[in-house]
């Protein structure tokens, strides 16, 4: 057993155990999206072969949305009470089972059971980046591991969108939902074997108060950068539906094809995935957690016109690549936030209810800006994307103007 105090200038005692760690979790990270993505570029697949429509072979991706909304809480008190390590475990355990019995591919309906449960899993694994980071590394490392974490969903959900068709097509769907199955149970075992017990890190303020859990996980509201992460959270992620659901409707009116609209939304996730490692590690050597909010937002106020209306793909291209840059490096920004806003004891609680209030933000924003669409139009709900990155901007002047390098002092108490 190792206690150290981490400074500011080296990795606490361990380190190689955490970066393996890490690599675990990554990978269980990059398989949460690609279980979630799988059926997304072969609705028509499905549709054709159990005789359902296309809408209701959706279904196999909408529940994963439905079980963020619903179970992100409640992943989020387990890991603040049993650690990351446990709860990971839990959701690959889950999506093993489940992905087993996807091996059962004669009915739509069993199909789907499996989707579901294997969507309970997700929140589990995802709600617990910003544990997993607090738990093994330092503070001052929190933004560069965060973008590390929100490569792996960027990853996981972009090569799960490519590779899917092509594995599925290529093997049979019988003989790849074997593949898959098999590679999510070995990873279930690798990660109980490579992972160690790890007791997540408490401040030197917070060692005679960590026990004492708050009334309500309501009083995370009381915490004002907290609140503003959340509303920022469900504001951000129905803008980035709007994003991506309404780039392939434009650019088919400009009569643009579906490849170009298949590859501008890679380009967004290609982008992010550059900007999810570079923005954090840049500007967190001297900037502030303001300034890596209004880098991810300020850009895209210019940029989401260009790219939604652009005269031509290759265009087009280049700006989805900039915006997802700049847009999606928000992830890692907020996740080492949490680690230094949220109570030690509640930061599971604190990410699981950002990961909630996303999913709805996801849901009721694009609803609503379609509804401003159908009343008034592209250009006016376009110009509501340009005021809903106006008002994220404006809201991060709310959070107080600390670095990210300036974070607590954390003890760790690693058993390894």
């Amino acid at each position: 057993m190792f206690i150290a105090e981490a400074s500011v200038n080296e990795l606490p005692p361990g380190f190689a155990s955490r970066w393996r760690s890490l690599g675990a979790f990554l990978i269980a990270l990059v398989l949460s999206q690609t279980f979630w993505f799988n059926f997304a570029p072969l609705l028509p697949l499905l549709s054709s072969k159990y005789g359902v429509s296309e809408l209701t072979a959706s279904y196999t991706i909408l529940v994963f949305s439905l079980s963020n909304i619903l179970l992100s809480s409640v992943a989020g008190m387990a890991i603040d009470k049993r650690g990351f390590r446990f709860s990971v475990l839990l959701g690959l355990a889950v999506m093993s089972a489940f992905a087993c019995l996807r091996i059962f591919d004669s009915s739509f309906w069993v199909l789907l059971a499996s989707q579901a449960g294997i969507s309970t899993a997700v929140p589990f694994i995802m709600v617990a980046i910003p544990k997993a980071i607090a738990t093994l590394f330092p503070a001052k490392d929190a933004p560069r591991v965060s973008g590390y974490c929100s490569i792996g969903i960027c990853v996981g959900s972009s090569s799960s969108l490519w590779l899917s068709p092509r594995i599925i097509l290529g093997m049979g769907f019988h003989a790849s939902m074997i593949l898959f199955a098999g590679i999510v149970v070995c990873w279930t075992v690798a990660f109980a074997l490579l992972v160690p017990s790890v007791k997540e890190p408490v401040t030197s303020g917070e060692l005679g108060t960590r026990r004492l859990a708050l009334s309500s996980i309501l009083d995370l509201f009381r915490v004002r950068s907290l609140a503003v992460l959340f509303v920022i959270g469900f504001v951000g992620h129905g803008v980035f539906t709007c994003v991506t659901t309404w780039m392939g409707a434009l650019w088919h009116e400009h009569g643009f094809s579906s490849q170009s609209a298949g590859m501008g939304s890679s380009m967004l996730i290609i982008g992010g995935i550059f900007g999810c490692l570079v923005v954090p590690a840049l500007l967190s050597r001297f900037g502030s957690y303001r300034l890596l909010l209004w880098t991810a937002f300020g850009p895209c106020i210019f940029l989401v016109v260009p790219f939604l209306w652009a005269p031509a793909p290759t265009i087009g291209l280049v700006w989805g690549g900039l915006m997802g840059f700049f847009y999606l490096s928000m992830m890692p920004t907020v996740y080492s936030m949490f680690g230094r806003y949220a109570p030690a004891h509640q930061l599971g609680a604190a990410s699981g209810l950002y990961l909630m209030i996303s999913s709805i933000g996801g849901i009721v924003v694009t609803i609503c800006f379609r509804l401003l669409k159908d009343a008034a139009g592209w250009h006016v709900a376009t110009s509501a994307l340009v005021g809903a990155l106006v008002l994220m901007s404006l809201l991060v002047t709310l959070i107080p103007d600390a670095s990210p390098l300036l974070a607590r002092e954390v003890e760790f108490e690693v058993a390894l």
